[in-house]
């Protein structure tokens, strides 16, 4: 068998039970409806102690399947023993969860959220047993038995698991599981139906009895419930909580003392209730939260635990499985383990060869002037940035400060030089970068042995950022590993040996600020994207851009870059459903701006994220050089040599800078492999126009 997937072979035969029609002339257990006992603790109300069940999600890689063309179950909450729930999402996906402290106190055990299974959709009705088993039965009425052997959240299902064990299911208006194997039916018609599944190993093995007829007038019910020891809570259209126990529990009719007996009220607005061993009741409420229960005498006399109507979760109502933002590659984007979030410090190294008669290497005063590099390392300039005349170039720390939303920034190590290197003796930048780190070392050992951070001896690129400028005028901007440069520094008796190693941002005298950002990024961990069709030409600081303009141009990273740093938390928005959502700005305060569409059938394998731009929006100082204002569509394939690109307007052209505009519609997107979403993207600008300090307004998308 594989996994759960109902994809599983079926048994080639199917394992009917004994006794699938209605047995007569049994009779009701009665029903008391004189008096209504009202308790606080068992009311619907809202409490506000609880945690939210989004944050328990913990998903497993995803399987892909195809679920195109399938009828959709609305989504199904299970109940197990020990606080173990299962729920089904509306497209299949099968997650397990278990209230860990079953006192009506948040505490969720690991692995709640996970998802242990897929195409649970094309159940009818789905119910849970005790110890891990589930039985479900498909739209032509076949039974099919599940056991979950771990109940731990991991995908581990016993031998037999999708077999077939009974048919003749479909005329059940509600199914429930007891303990011990029994399961009841309701028919339409309100006759309540005993069965056991005597084996519960997949094979097919009725009790006698089983079939039989134990009560009518259930037809009144909306949601029932089976407990533990034969005890059936029944919850009616105007919301009472009605107690009952099936005392011999072998398919005669017993009823307990109080069956029939009111326990509660105001259970009218559970879209959803379960029931749990030892007396626990789950409910969901129309806002999605998960209220606790506990009845405590479990005889059909009211008396509830404390913390009873308490939420513990929330969430539960339409909730579905999705990807989380790190199976998206939130923050996966590290030096050494660590994100690119706080400060790093940066350290700048002049260094000047000897010139040549064609006076391919000038002197630094020569092209800028002396104060030019501090300015562009750690200055606050104020837009527009300027080479010279003034010389206010854009600076390197206020880049990153405003690309990372606040969360990342360079601070100040040194500007170191010029070192005076004599006459190139180019060996690569490997060798180049070596011999310069170890002069500039000679300087300022201490700079440099205070970057260890961790104190594990070795300087690496989460602990401290070198951007190495050479006088030649011909240099093509780069970004290189170093080899190794060891030294030694002696403080009191103490004698330090350490190591640098790390990634090394090469520019020349004529590079401009967006090439010397673009270097330096990559010591972040930043991706090329000139290489994808038209170049993502300034649209992304990875685009393409001439080597020696000597100018200050400059745009943000894209919203991938921003995502796999951890600077910006996209909203997810399956594309099997039609979505409508506002496209502000990313900013400061507003982190989750971009969209990232995703299909099930690809999961985080590849997805598209939607984002949009401004070049003269209040908050950007770094996007002035944009060629417009609008939309990006961005195609994200992680593990592919180009792990993503632009879309461009109008066609979707892979790596042009066009934008989308209000008005327009995109054809429909298609995948890396060019085969079709099936979707199309739908840009509006905004009915209420919430303008921007330039007049530039939010737009909106709608895709269908």
């Amino acid at each position: 068998m594989q996994g759960i997937s109902v994809r599983m072979q079926r048994l080639s035969a199917a394992r009917q039970h004994n006794r699938s029609c209605a047995s007569v002339g049994r009779s009701t257990p009665p029903i008391r409806h004189s008096t209504v006992y009202r308790t606080a603790s068992v009311s619907a109300e809202a409490h506000q102690s609880f945690v939210s069940m989004a944050a328990l999600q913990r998903h497993h890689d995803l399987i892909a399947a195809a679920r195109r063309g399938r009828t959709v179950m609305p989504q199904t909450i299970l109940g197990g023993d020990n606080g173990t729930l299962y729920y089904v999402t509306e497209d299949g996906d099968l997650l397990w969860y278990r209230d860990a402290r079953r006192d009506g106190v948040a505490g969720w055990a690991a692995n709640s959220g996970s998802r242990i299974g897929t195409g649970w959709q094309d159940f009818r009705l789905v119910f849970g047993g005790p110890g891990g088993i589930i039985y479900a039965i498909k739209q032509n009425g076949d039974l099919v038995w599940y056991h979950d052997t771990r109940q731990d959240g991991s995908w581990a299902w016993a031998p037999n698991s999708g077999a077939v064990i009974g048919t003749g299911w479909q005329d059940f208006r509600i199914v429930f599981g007891g303990d011990q194997g029994v399961i009841y039916g309701i028919k339409q018609n309100g006759d309540l139906l005993w069965y056991r599944d005597v084996p519960r190993n997949g094979t097919a093995g009725w009790a006698a009895n089983s079939g039989s007829r134990i009560g009518s007038g259930w037809q009144d019910f909306r949601i029932v419930l089976g407990g533990d020891q034969g005890i059936i809570y029944g919850i009616k259209q105007n919301g009472d909580l009605l107690w009952y126990r099936d005392v011999p529990r072998n398919g005669t009719v017993g009823w307990a003392t109080n069956s029939g007996d009111i326990i509660g009220s105001g259970w009218s607005p559970f879209p959803h209730a379960v029931s749990g061993s030892g007396g626990i009741i789950y409910g969901v409420d129309a806002g999605g939260r998960l209220l606790w229960y506990r009845d405590l005498p479990r005889n059909g006399t009211p008396g509830w635990a404390q913390h009873s109507g308490e939420a513990v979760g929330s969430g539960w109502l339409g909730y579905q499985w999705s990807p989380s933002l790190a199976e998206f590659g939130h923050g996966a984007m590290q030096q050494n383990g660590k994100p690119a979030i706080g400060p790093r410090r940066l350290v700048v190294i002049l260094a000047e060869y000897d010139d040549n008669a064609a006076g391919d290497f000038p002197i630094f005063g020569s092209v800028h002037a002396p104060d030019y590099y501090e300015k562009l390392a750690f200055g606050q300039p104020s837009p527009p940035f300027t080479t010279a005349s003034p010389v206010n170039p854009a600076s390197l720390d206020g880049y990153f400060r405003e690309c990372s939303l606040g969360r990342f920034w360079l601070e100040p190590g040194a500007v170191i030089g010029p070192i005076r290197m004599g006459v190139l003796n180019d060996k690569g930048p490997e060798t180049r970068s070596q011999q310069i780190i170890a002069r500039a070392v000679e300087q300022q050992p201490a700079l440099f042995a205070a970057a260890d951070l961790d104190g594990d001896q070795v300087v690496g690129s989460s602990e401290l950022v070198v951007l190495i400028v050479e006088n030649i005028k011909g240099l093509q901007p780069a970004n290189r590993g170093n080899f190794a440069v060891q030294f030694q520094m002696q403080i009191g008796p103490v004698q330090l040996k350490k190591t640098i190693t790390l990634r090394v941002a090469f520019a020349g005298p004529l590079t401009p600020f967006y090439q010397v950002a673009h270097e330096v990024s990559h010591s972040l961990g930043t991706v090329d994207m000139y290489n994808s069709g038209a170049g993502n030409t300034l649209i992304t600081l990875m685009g393409g851009y001439g080597f020696f303009a000597n100018d200050q141009a400059i745009v943000h990273l894209d919203a991938w870059h921003k995502l796999a740093l951890g600077w910006c938390e996209p909203r997810r928005r399956r594309m099997t459903r039609p979505g409508d959502d506002a496209l502000p700005e990313t900013t400061p305060s507003q982190p989750t701006s971009p969209l990232l569409l995703w299909h099930p059938d690809r999961g985080a394998s590849e997805y598209f994220l939607v984002e949009q731009r401004s070049r003269d929006s209040g908050f950007s100082r770094y996007e002035a050089s944009l060629p417009d204002s609008g939309v990006l569509v961005w195609r994200v394939t992680p593990g592919a040599p180009i792990p993503v690109t632009h879309l461009g307007a109008p066609d979707l052209a892979v790596g042009g800078n066009g934008f989308w505009k209000g008005g327009q519609t995109t054809p429909p997107l298609k995948w890396s492999d060019g085969s079709s979403t099936g979707v199309r993207l739908n840009f509006h600008d905004p009915v209420i126009s919430v303008n921007r300090p330039s007049g530039f307004a939010w737009m909106r998308v709608t895709w269908s």
